[in-house]
Parts: C-alpha cells; sequence; structure tokens
C-alpha cells in the first residue's frame, strides 16, 4: 500500500534541549478496508512500520503511542506499540535515532490502503515531558 502523510507535528528546534528530555505521542484512527498499513516517522527516520496488515473485519481501529527521549545532541532512544489491523495485533518496538536536536523536526502518521479505502488517523497528541533531575 502506497502511504501518505494522515498527521503531523513539527517539534522546534531545541524543544529536546537537556539529556533525558522527551516526548510523547498518542495517535489512534480507523480503517475502513481490509488491508492496511500504519507508520509513525520522526525527522528522517521511521520508528514505527506495520506492514501491510490483514484486518480481522472489514473495518477496525487501531493505536499507537510511545516515546522519544534525547540521549545527546544528535542521538535519541524509540519506543513504540501499536495495537490493532488484524493479526498479529500486537506490534513494540525499541531502538536509538539519529535526529539533529538543534533543528526542527516533524513527527508523523503515516498510512495506506491496498484498496483504496479509508485509513484515518482521528486523533494525534505530542506531550513534552521535560528530564528529571533531583537535586
Amino acid at each position: 500500500a502506497t502511504t501518505t502523510n494522515l498527521s503531523q507535528y513539527t517539534l522546534p528546534a531545541d524543544a529536546l534541549n537537556a539529556a533525558g528530555d522527551s516526548i510523547a505521542f498518542r495517535a489512534y484512527g480507523s480503517a475502513a478496508s481490509i488491508s492496511n498499513r500504519v507508520q509513525v516517522v520522526f525527522g528522517s527516520e521511521t520508528i514505527l512500520d506495520t506492514g501491510n496488515r490483514v484486518n480481522g473485519t472489514a473495518a477496525e481501529g487501531w493505536t499507537a503511542h510511545g516515546r522519544i527521549t534525547r540521549i545527546s545532541a544528535t542521538s535519541q532512544h524509540a519506543t513504540a506499540t501499536f495495537m490493532g489491523l488484524g493479526t498479529p495485533s500486537g506490534t513494540n518496538v525499541s531502538l536509538f535515532l539519529s535526529q539533529t536536536c538543534s533543528v526542527a523536526t516533524v513527527l508523523k502518521t503515516m498510512g495506506g490502503s491496498s484498496t483504496n479505502a479509508t485509513l484515518t488517523n482521528q486523533l494525534f497528541i505530542v506531550e513534552y515531558l521535560p528530564s528529571y533531575n533531583p537535586q
């Protein structure tokens, strides 16, 4: 399935300013066809890619959530979980990214359907979580 942008948020430059600063994201939507694909992309790197999923029913909901945490000026750690769109229904990922924190970076959900039916992203929330360093 060819993918298109479903939703996006531009993280401002230097938003992840200190080691441990992070953003959490949550997205959900629905699919009105049998075969669908959902991706979460941060900058130039794909965090999560479901590949083509065959729904258990003709219409089904999906949800993705995760966190991106700054390690250094050019390194982040990402975790993400995806649920929905058939079997296997759950996908968990943990990986390291190489985006430059001093430039604005786009976090987006992408999706596609092999039957050109509707794949929607009905909610996309991004929350900033500063690092916690007790003194």
